[in-house]
């Protein structure tokens, strides 16, 4: 008996593969819906870079815009990472709502494709249907997809590197300005109060 249920497995991929179609025409959807005051005052630099403008306004990409934008609203790390933090206070209900069901359906069929694909690869891999690399039996390297995979797995490793590079400059900046305010030769910061304080040397001259 197999360890792995090809026929099921199979069923999950076609599953997940629908989810994401249907999932993508409600961006459709969506994108001729999306609040024009939300794209004109977000979709614009510098929350977003000339490269991304130019690609995704008014061409074939443009639901992509959409995309982004829902991200921004589902996920808040991404939204501060963008310098949008009030972005969720001023989309309608329904967008949020919107955006929270699409995220979590992105983060399921994601981490499902995955898992369902990393499945079967191991599955035909351990059985002798394919060959991504040299076994003892002699078998030929399926080269395009152990390829393929390869440039998938660096994609991803470069992408997770970004994000750690970015996370620890952003960290970096953050403790230089701490550093800098709490140095002895700098002048302290004042305080509202004490700005709202006048002496009472000045206030009896004005009298």
């Amino acid at each position: 008996m197999p360890l792995v249920d090809e026929r099921g497995v199979g069923l999950i991929l076609f599953g997940l593969v629908c989810t994401v179609l249907v999932a993508g025409a409600v961006v459709i959807g969506v994108h001729f819906l999306m609040p024009k005051k939300l794209v004109e005052r977000y979709w614009k630099q510098p929350h977003f870079g000339p490269f991304q403008l130019a690609v995704f306004t008014g061409t074939i990409w443009a639901p992509l815009r959409t995309v982004m934008l829902l991200a921004a609203i589902a996920f808040p790390a991404i939204a501060r990472k963008r310098g949008m933090t009030e972005m969720r206070e001023v989309v309608p209900a329904w967008c949020r709502w919107v955006a929270k069901l699409l995220g979590t359906i992105w983060v399921i069929t994601s981490a499902g494709l995955v898992l369902a694909t990393a499945t079967l690869l191991a599955h035909f891999q351990a059985s002798g249907r394919i060959a991504l690399w040299p076994g003892q039996d002699g078998a030929r390297v399926d080269w395009d997809l152990a390829i393929a995979i390869a440039v998938l797995l660096a994609g991803a490793g470069f992408l997770l590197v970004r994000h750690v590079i970015s996370r620890g400059a952003r960290g970096g900046r953050h403790d230089s300005a701490v550093t800098h305010q709490s140095r002895p030769g700098s002048p302290p910061k004042p305080s509202a109060d004490s700005r709202s304080k006048v002496p009472p040397g000045d206030g009896e001259r004005a009298k």
